[in-house]
């Protein structure tokens, strides 16, 4: 219901993994993996497109999109301007009260101090909203996750920085996510 475990229909415009989600219907699943499951790790596998599209689902008030590579063509003065419809693809299972708690919680990590990336963003003149991890990826280092989105409170771009078997998200990733939302900003009205 998230967009994970398939495609995120971008098929023919990107070579993309569809992940996996382990499905008790269709295969041995105990209850402990269930639980590592549920927070995205042991037989879950994202890429990141499809974290980037679930997060901004959770942004945008609980609807998933069809991602688009682009949104308008447009000269200037906005002369012969396109414009990209965005295409529905689901409604995420949550009720509002819920999906303000996991804003609210996404915002945390980078404004509060025991958040996971909250030293990473200290300073920030734009509030963000995101979610560090650290994916294992035995025999090497884990891999560094950080998904975000921003403003916190009127979100207008989310962004994914994933690095292989460098280590932690917070110490890696979300310093990299702070640095291209600054630059972003900087150059965005």
């Amino acid at each position: 219901a998230f967009g994970f475990g398939t495609t995120t229909a971008t098929t023919g415009l990107l070579d993309e993994a569809g992940g996996h989600v382990p499905d008790p219907a269709t295969e041995t699943v105990f209850v402990g993996d269930m639980v590592n499951v549920a927070i995205g790790q042991g037989d879950f596998l994202a890429t990141p497109l499809q974290v980037a599209n679930m997060l901004s689902a959770v942004a945008n008030g609980g609807t998933l999109y069809h991602p688009r590579l682009i949104a308008k063509i447009s000269g200037p003065n906005d002369e012969q301007r396109q414009d990209f419809k965005s295409e529905v693809l689901a409604k995420l299972p949550v009720t509002p009260a819920h999906l303000a708690a996991i804003q609210a919680a996404l915002k945390a990590v980078t404004t509060t101090a025991p958040g996971t990336a909250a030293f990473a963003f200290r300073g920030s003149k734009i509030a963000v909203a995101g979610k560090t991890g650290t994916a294992e990826s035995p025999p090497g280092e884990p891999h560094a996750w950080f998904a975000a989105y921003a403003p916190a409170d009127s979100p207008r771009i989310a962004v994914v920085v994933m690095l292989e078997h460098v280590g932690e998200g917070s110490v890696f990733s979300a310093p990299i996510a702070r640095h291209i939302f600054d630059h972003y900003f900087a150059r965005t009205p």
